[in-house]
């Protein structure tokens, strides 16, 4: 059960981010690719799964040093347990206001560092979770360490706000620290 979602997942991430650069072709937009590691916290006790999943960012306003950008996505990640084995338990699904600044130089030269921090809502189905989608306040927080002519390569820590419940009474929380590649293709 967990592979098949898993590998329809998979397939719907490939194809969100094949079709996304001729689909918004007029809008200044980059699809992102992204996997790390992924923590749920219950009370005291961390489970540590792989993420790896894709999205989108789309500028929305560009001022001086920066732009404020909408960003979402789509990571399912996996983990390997003592009775299901290696197993899909859970996707996240954020979507984020970002404000990011001097990530792209304004001349030729692409050196340099840029950053961004953003606010949004993180929806989450997994095993935990108590209801059917577990939908909390979120922020991310990027560290643009590569930029290239036409991408950029940044690692990305991403938390949810507020504990909840889980279906066994456990503080239930979400973080990720991910590896992501960004391209303007």
């Amino acid at each position: 059960m967990g592979t098949d979602i898993a590998r329809k997942i998979g397939l719907i991430v490939v194809i969100i981010v094949v079709l996304s650069q001729p689909t918004f072709a007029l809008l200044d937009t980059e699809p992102e690719i992204f996997f790390g590691p992924a923590f749920t916290s219950l009370d005291k006790d961390v489970e540590v799964g792989f993420g790896f999943g894709g999205g989108m960012k789309i500028d929305m306003l560009p001022f001086a040093g920066g732009t404020i950008q909408f960003c979402g996505g789509l990571m399912p990640v996996f983990a390997v347990d003592s009775t299901d084995g290696f197993t899909m338990t859970q996707a996240h699904i954020p979507l984020t206001v970002v404000i990011a600044f001097l990530e792209r130089p304004l001349n030729d030269d692409r050196l340099g560092l840029g950053g961004s921090i953003g606010f949004g809502i993180m929806n989450t189905l997994g095993r935990y979770s108590p209801s059917a989608v577990d939908m909390r306040p979120c922020f991310t927080i990027d560290l643009t360490f590569g930029i290239f002519e036409r991408g950029a390569l940044m690692f990305r820590y991403t938390a949810v706000v507020g504990d909840k419940t889980s279906t066994d009474g456990r503080a239930l929380s979400y973080q990720s620290l991910l590896v992501v590649g960004s391209t303007t293709w």
